[in-house]
Parts: C-alpha cells; structure tokens; sequence
C-alpha cells in the first residue's frame, strides 16, 4: 500500500471514530481498533482506557460524558501531520466540535491523534488521542 491510499483509509477510520462518538453508535468503532494493547486518552474519566477492554470503557465514558449534548457535529481539517513506516502510521488531524450542551450552544476546536497498525490488509487503530485546544460558548 502507498502512502496516499494509507492516508485515505486512515482519515476514513478518524471519520467513523468521529461518527460513532455523534451517533453513539460504537458497534463498527470496536472493529476498527487493534484486539489487544489499544489505549485511548481522551478528556473524560478516567481519561486514560487500555486494557482487554480498552474500547468499550472508551465507549461507555463517552456516553456518560454526552449525555446533555445535542446536535453534535464535527468537521475534520487536512491532517497536520502523516507518516508511515512499515506497518506502523501517525495521524494527527484538526477536528472542530458543534452542538450543544444542556441547550447552550458551543464550540469546540481540538486535535485526534491516531497510531495505527497494519495488519491482515487492513488498518487498525492501536493508540487514540484527544486534545481540546479552545472551548467556547456560543
């Protein structure tokens, strides 16, 4: 695979981590992380999730952490930063945040960072990141 077609796929896999996290639908989420030795940070307790069950305390703590939030959209920058090497990949990629929460309306503006392997012909994420760079209601 060269480097443009892993860009792509691997911007379509931050897409649909992003999706998810509007949907709140993690069922394809869970597929697209390694099975073992995934980490997830993100700025909801207990902020760091790793573990055989990694994914699905990411997912839950994401739920718990939504509730009150409403039409909640994203949309997704160039990435900042891709590299790849072997079977290894890095993402890191401008994401903004709309919606609201518990009806006042706000924004959010951050940055996903990925680590990927490459593994049976396909991408999968091993490391997940979010970093929150400005926060403002609207």
């Amino acid at each position: 695979m060269n480097e443009a077609e892993a860009l792509n796929e691997i911007k379509e896999i931050a897409e649909q981590i992003l999706q998810s996290m509007v949907s709140r639908d993690f069922s394809y989420v869970r597929k697209i992380f390694t099975e073992k030795n995934s980490v997830l940070m993100d700025s909801f307790y207990p902020y760091i999730f790793s573990g055989s069950h990694s994914v699905e305390d990411w997912a839950s703590g994401f739920s718990k952490h939504s509730e009150g939030l409403t039409n909640l959209n994203f949309s997704i920058e160039e990435p900042l930063e891709f590299s790849m090497h072997k079977d290894r990949a890095f993402l890191s990629v401008p994401v903004t945040w709309k919606g609201e929460s518990r009806s006042v309306p706000f924004l959010e503006q951050g940055g996903m960072a990925l680590m990927l392997l490459y593994s049976d012909a396909s991408w999968k994420v091993q490391n997940y990141a979010w970093a929150a760079t400005s926060y403002k209601e609207c």
